[in-house]
């Protein structure tokens, strides 16, 4: 904005360091606190009441304080809205809510008030150090509501194997899947003498992704997969609710410090195991080659998709113990 400095006292023979000093224009060069003041004389002459011309190695600088009657203001401005009501309630809202930033305000339902409490009182540490949680089942879908499972997961699994016999790469890395998972105790295979048709069976199907330098091929265990009585796993179990704070919040907390630290932790939430009495509700096919029988498994840790793991997200957990 430019300045008025006609009835300014600026002496004739004094040489200023920027002789249009109020016009506005772009900056040529900042000078830092450092070395700012190295520049400065000891001449100071007042022109105004709280405004000097202060002499440096440049020439004279401007300095003070002014009033807005200097300011040459000659353009106005005019707003028009159509609906004061709608502005004030929606669009004020949604700008001070962009604006504020706070770590603290969390909602808080009744579905994770149950998830908090049932994780509270139903995680427990091994000796080994690995914790154990349970499924927060729902009371009004008991586990009985389940049908069969196994029929559908093993159709998918016969279908699954027919594309692996065409692609021998993706093979390998499925049977590299399983071969990892057994020989780290994430999986066993379920006993003849067990009733194989109870619990949960989870269909899965595979991701390539060759650009990924640790994880070729990712698994993803469908926990929403529906059971000949019409309910999945995920129906049964209360989903809780993403614990950690939104994307803009985390950016803006990041930006806060001078230095900051990004790591990811291999194998986290297989670290947490489920319990061993819901076990049955992790279940899953599988085989080596196609003409052996197939195998049935438990998974020993919380291991599923994001829809289906420790209360219905699997970040909740690592979250909480974190």
């Amino acid at each position: 904005m430019k300045i008025n400095v006609a009835r300014w006292n600026i002496p004739n023979n004094v040489q200023l360091a920027d002789p249009t000093f109020f016009i506005p224009q772009k900056v040529d060069l900042l000078l830092g606190a450092e070395l700012f003041f190295a520049f400065l004389e000891k001449d100071k002459i007042k022109i105004r009441n709280k405004l000097f011309l202060q002499s440096s190695c440049f020439g004279y600088l401007v300095s003070g304080n002014i009033s807005d009657d200097n300011f040459d203001i000659s353009t106005k401005y005019c707003f028009l809205t159509k609906n004061l009501e709608a502005l004030n309630k929606k669009t004020l809202t949604n700008f001070w809510e962009i604006e504020y930033v706070d770590s603290q305000n969390t909602c808080i339902s009744k579905e994770l008030n149950y998830c908090n409490e049932h994780f509270a009182n139903a995680h427990f540490r091994k000796a080994d150090g690995k914790y154990v949680v349970s499924f927060p089942l729902k009371p009004e879908f008991p586990e009985t509501m389940l049908g069969n499972s196994k029929m559908i997961a093993s159709k998918r699994l016969d279908q699954l194997w027919t594309r692996l016999e065409r692609d021998p790469t993706i093979k390998t890395l499925y049977s590299n899947f399983l071969n990892e998972y057994e020989s780290l105790h994430h999986m066993e295979e379920v006993k003849e003498d067990t009733d194989l048709d109870a619990g949960y069976y989870l269909p899965y199907h595979g991701i390539l992704r060759p650009d990924n330098k640790t994880t070729k091929l990712r698994v993803v265990l469908n926990a929403s997969s529906k059971t000949n009585s019409g309910y999945s796993l995920n129906d049964l179990l209360y989903k809780g609710s993403v614990l950690q704070e939104d994307l803009f919040s985390i950016l803006i907390r990041f930006r806060k410090h001078i230095y900051a630290f990004t790591a990811g932790i291999k194998q986290m939430f297989r670290m947490i195991e489920l319990n061993e009495s819901q076990t049955r509700l992790q279940k899953s096919c599988g085989k080596t080659e196609s003409h052996l029988l197939l195998k049935f498994m438990n998974y020993e840790p919380s291991h599923t998709d994001g829809k289906c793991s420790i209360f219905g997200n699997e970040s909740f957990a690592a979250t909480r113990f974190g």
